[in-house]
């Protein structure tokens, strides 16, 4: 049986398709709709799409946003999981990111100019405003929701709402779920590097492989992988010697060749850990994948300075303290600065895109123990899930 393949750009990234069973053509065009009407829903870049219409309408005297059930499912869960991560998971953080220029800071430090100055106290206090968990809205009337802030002055800031992550992980989970419906055997999908989602297995039988790099390492080169879908307990990963990464270059490369996909990377452990699943045993199957990382560390300059720099030290360089962000350029939403882990990569394993991409977020600024298992197990019960997630 031949595999079925596509790549193709949609959601500020590439997304990856490949696959077997069924009519692969109609499989095939039926994902790329699906993707389509997702980034048409969700997009913040898109000025048409719901999620661009909530963020216009904070401005207005008139908040309240009227949305699809399927908007309204996600805002839902960016909630819920947001208090299951006490706040380190935030679909609210856009105007602290605003307020630190991450991209700013970037582009300054990857062009070797001085990066803009860090935010005052007082700015930050006033951003915090906007991302409190009061600020988005849902109507008890209609599925309707709004940005409220309670604070007038916030520094010429506004709330906005970014989906972005957890989007790209019910996307390439319901993409998934529609190629099983549709007759496929097995199927992979990636939405960029960070989001993938895989059921069945290949045509020989074989577990769909992910392959991981080392935050640090090159491009090209990846350190172990692990199957997809994968059990819940802890002892699956395979560690494996450096090798090529299949999958990256020109989408017509894409290939299926030594790992099906080669996206994600290594945490910082490097090696598998359990997360958020008591016991022995195999347990569920986990077929989503989300990894969240910090790349500033990849470029020259910054690598320089953390290979000059332990993590007990103030990270200062050339007798004076260097920029915040060059610590961590993920924003931590619960007290508006760069967060304080030394903390590179993070990839998670979980029965859902959406849930994946909210722990691995909140694991790039918080601590393993941050997660309510309670609240977990609730929300995924509510939506007739499994809760089990690992950290890979």
């Amino acid at each position: 049986m031949r595999l079925w393949r596509s790549s193709f750009p949609a959601m500020g990234t590439r997304v990856d398709l490949i696959g077997w069973g069924g009519d692969g053509m109609g499989i095939v065009n039926a994902l790329v709709g699906l993707v389509a009407r997702h980034e048409d829903l969700w997009s913040a870049f898109r000025p048409a799409s719901e999620v661009s219409r909530l963020n216009a309408a904070a401005r207005t005297s008139a908040p309240y946003v009227k949305v699809s059930a399927a908007t309204d499912r996600l805002l839902t869960d960016a909630v819920a999981l947001s208090r299951a991560t006490g706040g380190a998971f935030n679909p609210l953080v856009g105007p602290l990111v605003a307020l630190w220029d991450v991209k700013g800071f970037e582009r300054a430090v990857a062009s070797g100019r001085e990066p803009p100055p860090a935010p005052s106290g007082q700015r930050i206090a006033a951003a915090l405003a906007l991302v409190r968990s009061s600020v988005l809205r849902r109507s008890p009337d209609a599925p309707a929701w709004a940005l409220v802030a309670d604070e007038a002055d916030a520094g010429g800031l506004a709330p906005s709402v970014d989906l972005g992550a957890i989007a790209k992980g019910r996307t390439a989970d319901e993409a998934r779920d529609l190629a099983v419906s549709m007759g496929a055997k097995g199927v992979l999908v990636s939405v960029g590097t960070s989001s993938v989602s895989a059921a069945g297995s290949r045509p020989d039988s074989t577990p769909w492989r992910i392959g991981v790099r080392d935050p640090g390492g090159p491009a090209a080169q990846w350190t172990r992988s692990f199957p997809l879908p994968c059990p819940a307990a802890a002892g699956e990963g395979v560690p494996v010697a450096p090798g090529a990464s299949a999958g990256q270059g020109d989408a017509d490369a894409f290939s299926a060749a030594e790992d099906d996909w080669s996206g994600g990377r290594a945490s910082c452990a490097g090696g598998v850990r359990g997360g958020g699943v008591p016991g022995a045993g195999t347990g569920p199957l986990l077929g989503s994948l989300s990894t969240s990382g910090d790349n500033l560390g990849a470029l020259p300059v910054i690598a320089g300075i953390l290979r000059e720099t332990t993590r007990e030290t103030e990270w200062v360089r050339d007798g004076s303290q260097a920029h915040p962000l060059i610590r961590n350029h993920i924003i931590d939403p619960r007290n508006g600065r760069p967060g304080a882990l030394v903390r590179r990569q993070v990839s998670v394993v979980a029965a859902s895109g959406v849930l994946a991409e909210a722990l691995s977020t909140a694991l790039m600024v918080a601590p393993d123990d941050c997660i309510d298992e309670a609240a977990v197990a609730a929300w995924a019960h509510g939506r007739g899930i499994e809760g089990a997630w690992r950290i890979m």
